[in-house]
């Protein structure tokens, strides 16, 4: 069907008005019909989304008004693997649409995902000015709240439960002349087995600081000193396992065989 057939239809005007002007009419009356939906949407930043949120496609694309679905899939193919696309540009057109008011899932998740892979201020950045991720500064808002609503509590832990737990230094800054700012720290991480999985909210909080971050789970320093006072404990006196290796002379004896006489078996190669 033409668009000229469609204006025919929907408009019922006359012939001699002007297809141009009533199709531009038509576009600009859907854009204002899917923004009173986003707008409709009842959206509370007090929580970022959970992963199991941000991981499922379903979810993703129900984020969506419906309206909005039904615009970006009739542009694309209806095709099952379009789904990512239509949740990723929507999400993004959401955004651009309100930008105070969401936390976008896929958009909060790309940018904790390359700052975890790249640790890149400028690629996150760069993204966010493309309209396609988080900020960084939200995404070291989401990090150091997600560190502090933690904390050191093993939830999920039992007593049947085997930690191993894994030390790491980082050195940070280290290319400078005068050997100053220079950051030398540890992290310590517990790794459980037979352990629950657990999935909670993380409160946005954007008053938490990186000094307040830095208070979790510390461990402090004891410096070694010998105690000048006679040791109270005590070692009881090992039995000396200390014997004769009577095998120690069986090279001599392996050679001196070679000099005596040899018998060979019949029938036997």
């Amino acid at each position: 069907m033409t668009a000229e057939k469609i204006l025919d239809q929907f408009w019922k005007q006359q012939k001699e008005s002007e297809t141009s002007t009533e199709k531009f009419r038509i576009i600009h009356t859907a854009v204002k019909l899917i923004l009173a939906d986003v707008r409709d949407i009842q959206y509370s930043k007090d929580f970022y989304p959970n992963r199991e949120v941000v991981g499922d496609l379903e979810e993703n694309v129900n984020y969506l008004p419906a309206s909005l679905v039904l615009f970006l899939q009739t542009l694309m193919n209806k095709k099952n693997e379009t789904k990512l696309k239509t949740a990723s540009i929507g999400q993004a057109m959401m955004q651009a649409m309100r930008p105070n008011i969401f936390i976008i899932l896929l958009q909060i998740g790309l940018g904790v995902q390359l700052h975890h892979l790249h640790e890149s201020c400028a690629l996150i950045d760069l993204l966010h000015s493309l309209g396609f991720c988080s900020s960084y500064n939200e995404v070291q808002c989401f990090e150091q709240c997600a560190a502090s609503s933690q904390g050191t509590d093993l939830s999920g832990v039992s007593s049947d439960s085997f930690i191993q737990f894994v030390a790491d230094n980082i050195d940070h800054n280290l290319r400078t002349l005068e050997g100053l700012g220079i950051f030398y720290g540890m992290g310590i991480i517990g790794a459980a087995t037979l352990s629950e999985k657990l999935s909670r909210l993380i409160r946005r909080d954007t008053s938490v600081t990186a000094l307040q971050t830095s208070t979790f789970g510390q461990i402090p320093f004891h410096f070694f000193s010998s105690s000048k006072t006679d040791i109270s404990l005590k070692y009881e006196k090992l039995q000396d396992f200390r014997f004769e290796d009577i095998t120690k002379k069986l090279d001599l004896l392996w050679k001196v065989s070679w000099l005596c006489e040899h018998r060979v078996l019949v029938g036997l190669d």
